[in-house]
């Protein structure tokens, strides 16, 4: 399938790799792990002049400082991370987790001196339906002052969602609309995945590249940076193949069964799943 570019004019990349993690450790090593790191990088903020507050997320209650939390509950600790510190500590944080539940990837590139409206373009690009291998159902345009373009892609409460917009009147720090930034949130599973993806190379900026790029372009959006020269079909493993059938049995299949054996009896719906008792005994 081929895609259709939102610009054409030449970028250079500013930034690329993980903008957050959020990761959780179970009772035990992990959770012990956890809670060395965290003191760790509480010790550095100190060092740094950083004040340390009290905080809470997610149900879990604990200390943060900019960018960076650290909480426990009854199931465990939790670690977030985001912005550069979230690039910083992806390895560690990710080694000593038991679960990766969110990754945000991202690159960010200049246009230089132009100043192109760059998620107008890639909305109007998407709402033409483009060509493409992930059919987009869900996409919304934004353009307020001063935070400028924004686009966004898919759902923010799916496993896959991603945005692209003016990081430099966002920040404030460069001319409105010479700063993009490509953006991919993966939550759960895939999360995972995309984690045990970004630990298996040397570096997190290829491979976080490379996911994002993927995600615009198999929804039919090109990004204007090229690929890094890895492959990462990481997306498009699907849960129900590689999900174990015990589990489905369990969740769905068992819930049907037994509203057939309350209408019509343990006999007559094991006889018509072909698991007569009489059978199974000899």
């Amino acid at each position: 399938m081929q895609s259709i570019s939102a610009i054409q004019i030449p970028v250079s990349i500013i930034s690329e790799g993980v903008d957050w993690i959020t990761a959780t450790a179970n009772e035990g090593e992990s959770k012990n792990a956890q809670w060395t790191l965290a003191e760790s990088e509480f010790q550095r903020a100190l060092d740094r002049g950083e004040r340390i507050r009290p905080d809470s997320r997610l149900g879990y209650v604990g200390y943060s400082v900019d960018n960076f939390f650290h909480g426990r509950s009854e199931n465990g600790t939790m670690i977030i991370a985001s912005s550069a510190r979230a690039d910083d500590l992806f390895r560690s944080v990710a080694g000593v987790s038991d679960n990766v539940s969110r990754l945000d990837l991202q690159v960010t590139i200049s246009t230089g001196s132009e100043q192109p409206h760059l998620a107008k373009q890639a909305y109007d690009l998407l709402s033409s339906r483009p060509p493409c291998s992930v059919r987009v159902r869900n996409c919304t345009y934004i353009e307020n002052q001063p935070q400028g373009e924004t686009l966004n892609v898919g759902k923010r409460t799916s496993d896959w969602y991603g945005r692209l917009y003016d990081k430099a009147s966002e920040t404030k720090c460069y001319q409105p609309r010479t700063v993009w930034r490509w953006e991919v949130e993966v939550k759960r599973r895939s999360a995972k995945r995309i984690a045990a993806y970004l630990r298996s190379h040397h570096s997190n900026k290829a491979p976080a590249r490379e996911v994002v790029f993927n995600y615009f372009n198999r929804r039919g959006l090109l990004p204007p940076f090229t690929l890094s020269g890895l492959s990462c079909s990481q997306e498009f493993i699907d849960d129900r193949r590689t999900r174990n059938t015990l589990d489905w049995f369990r969740d769905t299949l068992s819930k049907c069964v037994q509203n057939q054996i309350g209408e019509h009896g343990r006999a007559q719906v094991l006889d018509a799943l072909g698991l007569d008792e009489t059978d199974n005994a000899k």
